[in-house]
């Protein structure tokens, strides 16, 4: 069975239920004479009561080369306890072990940093859920034909900077910009109607920065058809959107695993997923007085599937005209496996009674 590459933990409420103060372990009121003494595991991943990276030394674990205990530290490969940001940690690790980020994974108490969110210390049950959630992703990477050449797919269109269409095919990143809102996480947005990407693209024009539409692409449209979608209504009480713009990085991060939890478990659909939506008409949108599908495809689905194709301004203008809508999302739910709950159709039921 394949298995990460990297796994990585932070310490703080991850490894221990504490923060790292160092100077402090072992010297707080009550405190044993021995270091060791003051660390305490609720679980076996689970250490407790300590305040100082050092802890590392002290906590033990049985190294399956030898059946013997020793100290942690000595057992993983990259120690990377240094006070600065896990972009900078990531970007590291990557260049030194030379491991793809996709056979990576984190557990992390910080909604905003992880892979696998810790509310209380990482127990047994929460590594092998994070393990499970990296094998779904994993296999996203994996050809469902590998005989076959992969087969391409357009599957829609996206108004883009340079900046983010250099990320998407070159750096492979994330669509994350905390100056701009994402209502339904970071993630890229796509639409089925070219015109609507020209709109975007023109108001990215307007805010200075060098756009252009583009096509949206899969790189292997069998994996593509299988994966997991979900069509949610666009004013679902308990999917609450994201307002990043004036929220914490924190709180823009436990939105998006409350709607996680929410559509797993209220449709059984398990991230990594794709979600569509309906989106509000508002003033200069092309389609007069109509709304407009969108489709979010989130930062592991991006890496591994899709690339962009960037057209000129001529030929967006071509297309709008002659082929505005190859497409659509609605005509896509049976072929492309997504999940269609009762109460999004009842929001709109002449529009879904047009779906395939």
């Amino acid at each position: 069975m394949a298995f990460p590459k990297v796994v990585a933990f932070d310490t703080d409420w991850t490894l221990w239920q504490n923060l790292t103060t160092n100077g402090v372990w072992g010297r707080g009121p009550g405190a044993a004479a021995k270091l060791e003494d003051n660390m305490y595991r609720s679980d076996p991943f689970t250490i407790v009561d300590v305040s100082s990276d050092r802890a590392l030394y002290y906590f033990n674990a049985i190294n399956p080369a030898d059946g013997k205990e020793w100290s942690i530290i000595d057992l993983v490969k990259y120690d990377e306890v240094v006070d600065e940001s896990k972009t900078t940690q990531f970007r590291r690790i990557v260049g030194y072990s030379r491991s793809d980020p996709m056979d990576m994974i984190h557990f992390e108490d910080e909604a905003f940093n992880n892979c696998v969110r810790i509310e209380a210390g990482v127990t047994w049950d929460t590594y092998q859920e994070g393990i499970s959630h990296w094998h779904r992703v994993k296999n996203l990477t994996i050809r469902s034909n590998p005989t076959a050449p992969p087969q391409r797919r357009l599957i829609g269109y996206s108004g883009l900077s340079t900046d983010w269409i250099n990320r998407v095919n070159v750096l492979k990143e994330g669509m994350i910009d905390t100056k701009f809102g994402y209502r339904w996480g970071y993630c890229l947005y796509v639409t089925d109607d070219i015109r609507i990407a020209r709109f975007f693209r023109d108001w990215e024009i307007r805010l200075g920065r060098v756009s252009y539409v583009n096509e949206v692409w899969v790189n292997d449209y069998a994996t593509w058809a299988n994966l997991n979608k979900v069509w949610v209504r666009e004013n679902a009480g308990d999917l609450p959107m994201m307002n990043n713009t004036n929220w914490s990085l924190e709180a823009s991060g436990q939105n998006q695993e409350a709607r996680d939890r929410t559509i797993e478990r209220k449709w059984g659909v398990k991230t990594p997923y794709v979600m569509f939506s309906r989106h509000y008409w508002f003033q200069g949108v092309p389609n007069p007085r109509q709304r407009f599908s969108e489709m979010m495809v989130y930062t592991q689905i991006q890496r591994a599937l899709v690339d962009v194709i960037t057209l000129s301004n001529a030929r967006t203008d071509e297309l709008a005209k002659t082929n505005p809508i190859p497409a659509p999302f609605h005509r896509q739910i049976k072929e492309w496996n997504i999940t269609l709950p009762q109460e999004t159709r009842a929001e709109e039921p002449n529009f879904f009674n047009q779906s395939a």
